[in-house]
């Protein structure tokens, strides 16, 4: 405190125990901030008090190392508050009053956030996630599941011999020593449409839409609607093997800690796992991973990776009949290709294409009749 005058501003106390606001009276005299009330006095050094930084039409706080604080909205009050205690902006608060350097400020956060986002989540995720045992997978499935069951999930239509036919086609196609067992589930679900998707715990399910693009609206699936059916159940494989949801939810959570010390608010960034499980998507590098593990094993099931990319094509007339594009082709193409994670679904269709043509000029494709029963 640099001055010895003696004055008084009003102003309204919180004493951390309450949200009950006190009217009192500060006032300062040399080295002591008092806070005077109609029945009684608290007495403070200046190093026992903190001035916050002002803001432009909001009070100005004084907090005190008890955890209390005071409020004082006149502004010929703050003004004196800020000359009687000494008040120094610092460095960032003089950045902030130039537009120029505030620009900077929000660039470089801006920068940081996708570097983290697009680096730093995916190689702590590496680090970390093969730390994290496996119980944790089964327990995140299971709570998905609950989820998913309560909003998204109805019982499956389909018949026995179709279920069966499907229970067949995912038997010949799962690995011989799993990380987890896998189990294929059949549902119904107007939310979710044409569908399939795995969870942590091993779980794989397969929506009743879906079934019916592979069977062509048939009742049964034919040989191509078999091959397209290994090559989906393959690439969900993939996702559980390569534990994709546990590095997703890593990488989120990175991600989480590190908003949340910017804005300096968690309680409102942090949700729940299985909630943040169900929302999350995989990154363009692992839907290529879980691509190329789909390959491998239909090449070594004797079955041309065509009958996938041609799946993905079907898939993507099916959902564009549904939900016709607000923009012209080319900018939808654009968005998808230079701001989405994913790769597109022609990118992955040439990408299975390709290593299907490969497979066939090597001649390590064999030609069975029915080479899902093999």
């Amino acid at each position: 405190m640099t001055t010895n005058m003696t004055r008084s501003v009003n102003a309204t106390y919180f004493d951390s125990l309450s949200s009950n606001p006190q009217l009192c009276r500060v006032q300062f005299d040399t080295n002591i901030i008092s806070l005077i009330f109609d029945n009684a006095q608290r007495n403070f050094s200046p190093t026992q008090s903190q001035l916050l930084e002002p803001f432009a039409n909001a009070p100005l706080l004084l907090e005190f190392e008890d955890g209390t604080h005071c409020e004082i909205k006149n502004r010929d009050d703050q003004q004196f508050i800020l000359q009687v205690l000494s008040y120094r902006p610092s460095r960032v608060e003089i950045w902030q009053q130039h537009w120029r350097y505030a620009l900077l400020a929000i660039v470089l956060t801006l920068s940081f956030l996708f570097v983290a986002y697009r680096y730093g989540g995916p190689m702590l995720a590496r680090q970390v996630v093969p730390l994290i045992p496996q119980a944790a997978d089964e327990f995140l499935g299971q709570q998905a599941e609950v989820l998913l069951q309560d909003a998204y999930l109805t019982p499956t239509k389909t018949s026995d011999a179709q279920y069966n036919q499907a229970i067949q086609v995912f038997r010949r196609i799962q690995p011989t020593n799993p990380r987890l067992k896998p189990r294929l589930e059949m549902r119904a679900s107007k939310r979710l449409g044409a569908n399939a998707f795995a969870l942590p715990n091993g779980s794989i399910y397969v929506t009743d839409a879906m079934f019916d693009l592979l069977s062509r609206s048939g009742k049964q699936l034919s040989q191509e609607g078999e091959y397209e059916l290994a090559g989906l159940l393959a690439h969900e494989i993939a996702h559980i093997e390569l534990r994709h949801s546990m590095l997703n939810l890593t990488e989120t959570s990175f991600m989480t800690v590190v908003v949340g010390s910017l804005v300096g608010d968690f309680s409102s960034l942090v949700s729940a796992g299985a909630g943040a499980l169900l929302g999350a998507q995989y990154s363009q590098e692992k839907e290529r991973q879980a691509d190329t593990y789909a390959i491998q094993v239909l090449k070594s099931k004797g079955i041309s990776p065509k009958h996938l990319a041609h799946l993905f094509r079907n898939l993507e007339k099916h959902t564009m009949g549904k939900n016709k594009p607000i923009a012209p082709t080319w900018i939808t193409h654009e968005i998808e290709t230079y701001l989405s994670t994913h790769p597109t679904t022609q990118e992955r269709i040439r990408y299975l294409e390709t290593a299907a043509g490969d497979s066939d000029r090597a001649g390590y494709i064999p030609r069975p009749t029915h080479p899902i029963d093999q």
